[in-house]
């Protein structure tokens, strides 16, 4: 059985629905949202960059930007000691050529610019979507006494092949997605309110088991798929998270404007990269994804994983290029940060769920861009309230209070039901973390 993949819709009609429960009574952000939106849906792409055709150089800027020309479309970027060291967060507002962001609208053409930066300096290049997607094996199992029903569909793509488990309740039309990328996606593994929510009728729940895409533990780049395209572990294992979208979401059981990714860890990470990269998915729950997900790579609290170490230990995980800004300061000349890449899924929802003790993963860098994600979903005309972080007791691990808190989240963003969570408690003060002011909308 062979799936013919058309090039993914931008659908932003969950975060719609989301903002107009939170904004309920609030016509102002009502109608600034609908005027964001229809400018996403005019300038966003899904998983492409579309750098400016002229060409240009950004010379004269005082602002040392990374791109030092544009020549017939593509970005020429500066060698890493022309680089500034940076102490500060960066500034997702800039332009490549130095100048500043002042609308909604500009920002969302310049979203292309923000995702070009992060696959050149981090991830790498996410190739095309497959032609096509061929079903190699299916098995159907009944779940819950009949309640349920999980099917392992395991697929071939690019040469490649992937497992992807789906459970959803009998007679489930058009319901929400939980997407999770996993090592393992048996649901021997899944979390007890997968099961509670299954009893509900209320959500679908799917697993990717990216470690058939590839694996964790240091390896040699030559041996990674889509070598053309540089891509490191976590942008592949994005990329597996995106292709289970496009199998999925024809499925009369599934609704494709309301599906959420979440991830632990390393897979946090690519969940990330994959909504930042495409639009489709309306919500993003990482759990402790530290270094290279949602923490900064400037503002570090104590104890917190550094650039340095990150790519010493585990720079197969990321592009080459960033691998040649090597130890020591030079990392500091690193010129985007994970902020990039939360502004791109902006205005969609993301909850950083992190723990008291998980020092590694840093939580300070974490709430500091959840801080500012606020601001740039208000200034897209969201509610400041929309992304959220949650810590609890414990340590590096995705819990089964990590779970409930996700299952909160997303039934404010799905189904518009108030949490008893506080997904925006003042955890640190970060008002001498960010240098710059968001724009006035």
């Amino acid at each position: 059985m062979k799936i013919s993949v058309r090039p993914a819709p931008l659908i932003l009609s969950a975060v719609l629905a989301f903002t107009s429960a939170c904004a309920s009574g609030s016509p102002a952000v009502s109608e600034a949202t609908t005027a964001a939106t229809t400018a996403a849906t005019t300038a966003a792409t899904t998983v492409a960059t579309t750098p400016p055709p002229e060409t240009t150089s950004t010379e004269s800027q005082s602002y040392r930007t990374p791109v030092k020309d544009v020549v017939d479309g593509k970005y020429v970027y500066r060698e890493v000691k022309e680089m500034e060291r940076y102490t500060d967060l960066r500034d997702p507002f800039l332009r490549f050529d130095g100048s500043r962001v002042e609308t909604p609208e500009e920002f969302y053409e310049n979203k292309a610019y923000l995702r070009e930066l992060m696959q050149h300096y981090v991830y790498g290049h996410l190739p095309p979507h497959p032609e096509s997607i061929e079903l190699v094996e299916k098995t159907t199992e009944d779940t819950l006494d009949g309640i349920a029903v999980t099917e392992y569909h395991t697929v071939a793509f690019d040469g490649l092949s992937m497992k992807i488990r789906i459970t959803y309740p009998v007679g489930a039309e058009a319901l929400p997605v939980v997407m999770r990328l996993d090592y393992l996606c048996e649901r021997d593994y899944a979390p007890a309110v997968e099961d509670e929510m299954l009893l509900e009728g209320k959500y679908i729940f799917v697993t990717v088991s990216r470690k058939d895409l590839c694996p964790d533990e240091p390896h040699d780049r030559s041996e990674l798929p889509y070598g053309e395209y540089d891509l490191g572990a976590v942008g592949i294992w994005a990329f597996g998270a995106i292709v289970a979208l496009d199998y999925i979401e024809d499925m009369p059981q599934i609704d494709p404007t309301r599906v959420a990714i979440t991830g632990h860890s390393r897979d946090g990470k690519a969940a990330i990269c994959a909504a930042a990269m495409d639009e489709r998915f309306a919500a993003v729950i990482p759990n402790g994804s530290g270094c290279g997900g949602a923490g900064s790579f400037t503002v570090m609290g104590s104890g917190s994983e550094d650039l340095n170490s990150i790519i010493s230990n585990l720079g197969c995980w990321f592009s080459s290029e960033l691998a040649t800004f090597g130890k020591g300061s030079n990392v500091r000349r690193v010129p985007v940060d994970m902020i990039f890449a939360l502004a791109c899924i902006a205005p969609r929802p993301v909850l950083c769920t992190e723990a008291k003790n998980d020092l590694w993963a840093n939580p300070l860098g974490t709430y500091t861009n959840i801080t500012v994600l606020n601001k740039i979903c208000a200034f897209l005309g969201g509610p400041e309230d929309s992304c959220g972080m949650v810590i609890r007791e414990g340590d590096h691990a995705q819990t089964d209070e990590d779970w409930r808190n996700l299952i909160a989240f997303t039934d404010r963003v799905f189904y518009g039901i108030e949490p008893s969570v506080d997904f925006n408690t003042e955890y640190f003060d970060v008002s001498d973390k960010i240098p710059w002011e968001v724009p006035c909308s």
